[in-house]
């Protein structure tokens, strides 16, 4: 997409999402007057498939009464289909312009750093915020556990800034040797 404004920050800072939440709704005069045209490109089609409907119910029974021709119907009968396949196209790139206008988290996780707020014109392939997938974190600290203490397998906790508290098992205790220096 091309330049957009966004219209609304749909999560809080630092709310955990779903996988397939909203986090932005974007806006901005070129994207709603594309949907405005897309909607009623739709609404003019819905319209003209009610008109063949009624269109070929009338050939149907004028075929019946032998007012009109069996090639009559048909030719509605295709009108008919033709324009329930442009509704179908229609509605289906609609539907795809609503979705892109919604920026939605790929992964649960936790929403934070939100580099925008509402109103505000972003770019296509602008950093809106970050999103920490829990499983995805890897801490890597400098500890000095007593001798002989081992690490790997016991739960360990961080505290990050704003109070928020990473907890996790640590996964790997690099032991690390000592040098000694002689003189």
């Amino acid at each position: 997409m091309a330049n957009h404004r966004i219209v609304s920050v749909d999560a809080g800072d630092g709310a955990s999402v779903d996988k397939g939440s909203r986090l932005f709704t974007l806006g901005g005069y070129g994207l709603e007057s594309r949907l405005a045209a897309a909607g009623e490109n739709v609404a003019s089609l819905q319209q003209r498939v009610t008109l063949a409907e009624a269109t070929v119910e009338r050939k149907e029974e004028s075929v019946q009464q032998a007012l009109a021709t069996r090639d009559a119907l048909d030719a509605a009968k295709v009108s008919l289909a033709e324009t329930r396949a442009e509704l179908a196209e229609a509605t289906q790139a609609l539907k795809r312009m609503q979705k892109a206008a919604c920026v939605r988290a790929p992964v649960a996780g936790t929403f934070t750093r939100r580099t925008v707020s509402a109103g505000q014109d972003v770019a296509e392939g602008a950093v809106l915020a970050e999103l920490i997938a829990p499983g995805q974190v890897r801490v890597v600290g400098l500890l000095f556990p007593p001798a002989g203490a081992r690490l790997e397998g016991r739960r360990a906790e961080v505290r990050v800034a704003g109070g928020r508290v990473l907890s996790g098992t640590v996964q790997r205790d690099r032991k690390s040797t000592r040098l000694n220096s002689s003189h």
